[in-house]
């Protein structure tokens, strides 16, 4: 993780990289929730 986390690099900080990694997962979690019917609407559960 430590590659991408400094200055001109993909992220600011740990803190943001693992944000970054989390809703990613949580994105792809409701996408196949949607798809299996198990989430019904597109809003990221709440947030935002």
């Amino acid at each position: 993780m430590m590659e991408h986390v400094g200055e001109d690099k993909k992220f600011v900080n740990q803190s943001d990289a693992i944000r970054t990694a989390i809703r990613k997962m949580l994105d792809a979690m409701d996408e196949i929730d949607r798809r299996h019917g198990r989430l019904k609407n597109k809003s990221r559960r709440g947030l935002k």
